[in-house]
């Protein structure tokens, strides 16, 4: 996991730093870490006693050393300081902007009180607003409180709903419900919004994420099988002169027409089977060649539906200049579709034209 932030030096400039940590790093790990890899250290040979973070803003909050960074509240674009516990900075609490009163769950009944910027509900014990409910993820939303209210999906298990809407990113107003887990609350300003919004409305620490657009890699299709035309086989000559010889020698030694007559049917017998096996093999091959075209045709129409699907995607992947530049002006959601490591990245394209399709069609060996 990483956070991007910015480290405050007192009388040194500020440095933009990326921290990668693991699910059970503490905030004094962050800090004692921090502490010897800055060149600006006064003293990199031991650590501080106490050293943790503190979060630098419109108000200044102490974070508990010894919570996971995970639960501390700490987010991306967040300014940092490191200080001792019980020195130079003090945990103060900001003034409430907005109030969060549960209407429903193990939470019932209770309000709190969110100032203006950004506030972290959820479960752990680093949030600004903990609950006890189990269906309630770690760090399950953010409120923004500035000029309007709103409350942001941190990727949580359950997701939210706002007035029964299932959302990622919503504006809610007096009277909306917001259901979290098993959990509804709702949020009411304490302050006109605007004043709000005046005071600290770049108190707000946020970097969208990119949505990310999927590259289409293409659908492989296994092709029908052929069907192959049934060989005949050779006629029995042979085992049809054997009965007739043998019939022969039989009547010669016994004289009697019964037994001339029961050898006679062997080569019947013999003629019978060799039509039926070429009666059935064509029938069958006949079967097959139906079968087979309609494999064919159901093939046919996969590949239309993929290709509208592949045409679909890879207008999105490279979309127009007129596209662009609506996106750059209105702000939307195309502008945070790839990141720059990914293919596609920066580009778009000027009118249409034609390209190889990247489905492939595997066909069985002749």
């Amino acid at each position: 996991m990483k956070l991007r932030l910015t480290l405050n030096r007192p009388g040194q400039e500020s440095a933009d730093i990326a921290i990668t940590y693991d699910s059970s790093a503490t905030v004094a790990d962050v800090a004692a870490e921090l502490y010897l890899a800055d060149p600006l250290s006064p003293d990199r040979r031991g650590i501080p006693s106490g050293l943790t973070l503190a979060e630098v803003g419109h108000q200044t909050r102490t974070v508990n050393p010894d919570s996971l960074v995970i639960e501390s509240g700490l987010r991306s674009a967040q300014t940092i300081a490191l200080t001792r516990t019980g020195e130079q900075f003090v945990e103060v609490r900001r003034q409430a902007a907005a109030e969060l009163v549960v209407l429903e769950g193990p939470d019932a009944g209770q309000k709190f009180g969110l100032p203006s910027g950004s506030s972290v509900v959820g479960r752990g014990a680093g949030c600004d607003v903990q609950l006890t409910d189990t269906m309630v993820s770690r760090q399950h939303l953010r409120v923004n409180v500035a000029e309007h209210v709103e409350v942001i999906d941190l990727g949580s298990a359950n997701g939210i709903l706002v007035n029964d809407e299932v959302t990622d990113r919503e504006t809610v107003q007096v009277g909306d419900r917001v259901m979290i887990g098993d959990t509804t609350f709702s949020i009411r300003p304490l302050q006109s919004m605007a004043t709000v919004g005046r005071v600290e409305a770049t108190a707000v620490g946020f970097i969208r994420s990119p949505r990310l657009a999927p590259i289409y890699p293409g659908e492989p299709f296994a092709g029908p099988e052929v069907p192959e035309r049934p060989r005949p086989g050779r006629f029995p000559v042979f085992l049809m002169i054997a009965p007739i010889l043998m019939a022969v020698v039989m009547w010669m030694m016994t004289q009697q027409l019964l037994s001339l007559i029961f050898m006679a049917m062997m080569p019947l017998m013999i003629v019978a089977s060799y039509v039926d096996e070429l009666v059935f093999g064509k029938r069958s091959f006949k079967k097959a060649v139906e079968q087979w075209r309609l494999d064919v045709s159901q093939l046919c129409d996969d590949l239309a539906e993929a290709n509208e699907r592949e045409v679909a995607s890879r207008l999105a992947e490279h979309p127009s200049v007129a596209e662009c530049v609506t996106a750059t002006r209105d702000l939307l959601p195309l502008l945070w579709t790839r990141r720059p490591e990914m293919p596609g990245f920066a580009e778009f394209r000027f009118g249409l034209g034609s390209a190889s399709a990247r489905s492939t069609i595997d066909m069985p060996d002749a």
